[in-house]
């Protein structure tokens, strides 16, 4: 079991890199329940999770050397079949996002897509989204700077023969 020690950052599965600010105990139908209070760095976000259900609702350590080694070879792997129309890829992605253990493919999918046929708004979005965890929580494993993470984060995502447009951007840029 993951021990919440005040001033300690865990990754929350929807929410992204969060500190651990405290605990508090709450009465819960005449049974006390023991809460840990985090704040998402991401945001200025607070979360109260039951210490008791942490894990399954998504809380977890900060990616460990090998998790990293994983993380980066999702990315160079090669991208899932798709939809050709966007509406058909929105929804899947949206469902795997929201399970909140995919953010790596999705980004890397929807980034490979945006860097050779374009991708819709709403794909943009989610770029965003599935994106920011992952650079957020690199960032502070790795202590790097952000524009660093970025480029690993793309070199990895091409790597495997896929060569961006020309004037490819940073993973967050419309």
């Amino acid at each position: 079991m993951l021990t919440f020690i005040p001033g300690t950052t865990v990754m929350h599965s929807a929410h992204g890199p969060a500190t651990v600010t405290g605990h508090e105990t709450r009465q819960i139908k005449g049974v006390a329940v023991e809460y840990v209070k985090l704040s998402v760095l991401t945001n200025a976000l607070s979360v109260s999770v039951p210490i008791d259900r942490a894990s399954e609702l998504g809380i977890r350590p900060l990616l460990s050397e090998q998790q990293i080694h994983d993380l980066f070879d999702v990315l160079r792997s090669e991208s899932a079949p798709e939809d050709k129309q966007w509406s058909r890829r929105f929804k899947p992605n949206a469902e795997r996002l929201a399970s909140g253990d995919t953010f790596t493919s999705v980004a890397r999918d929807i980034y490979r897509r945006r860097e050779f046929r374009g991708v819709s708004t709403g794909e943009r979005d989610q770029l965003e989204a599935a994106f920011k965890p992952i650079r957020t929580e690199l960032r502070l494993v790795l202590d790097a700077p952000t524009e660093e993470i970025d480029q690993m984060l793309v070199a990895a995502i091409l790597e495997r023969g896929h060569e961006p447009r020309e004037g490819s951007r940073s993973p967050l840029a419309s």
